[in-house]
């Protein structure tokens, strides 16, 4: 099985569409997409023993206009500490479920100065042998 972790959004049902959820005043989305590690993740039985791999996107609201007129790395978001935390995270709490990491993984970017919302993508690249990959999107404000 050829490993691919290109997250295509679903067309949403019935959701506020991306206009509304942002903030319209001097709100930027900084993400970090396709972030690929093992970690053990899921309930069956192997999946409790062996990594996987395991895909994961963040789309981060932040205002960086002030990291753009500072031109200073301390006025915006630290992305690669977050990857690496992401990754960190996973791995340390062995999920049972991937709806309870991508809960997991929004608090830990919420936490983060500057962001005041997320949207997180955690897919299962190997989990279905017919489907690319499966996973949940899910959408949180700080």
């Amino acid at each position: 099985m050829v490993l691919s972790c290109l997250l295509e959004p679903l067309a949403p049902h019935n959701q506020t569409s991306d206009e509304e959820l942002m903030d319209q005043t001097n709100t930027d989305i900084v993400y970090v997409r396709n972030l690929v590690f093992e970690a053990i993740l899921g309930v069956l039985p192997r999946e409790r023993v062996t990594p996987q791999p395991i895909c994961v996107s963040l789309e981060l609201t932040v205002n960086t206009q002030i990291a753009a007129e500072s031109k200073d790395l301390n006025d915006t978001l630290d992305y690669a500490f977050l990857a690496e935390a992401v990754e960190a995270l996973a791995v340390e709490q062995q999920c049972l479920l991937v709806e309870t990491l991508a809960h997991q993984i929004a608090g830990l970017a919420l936490a983060q100065p500057l962001v005041q919302a997320v949207r997180v993508t955690v897919g299962k690249p190997n989990a279905l042998e017919k489907a690319e990959q499966v996973g949940v999107e899910i959408y949180r404000r700080a």
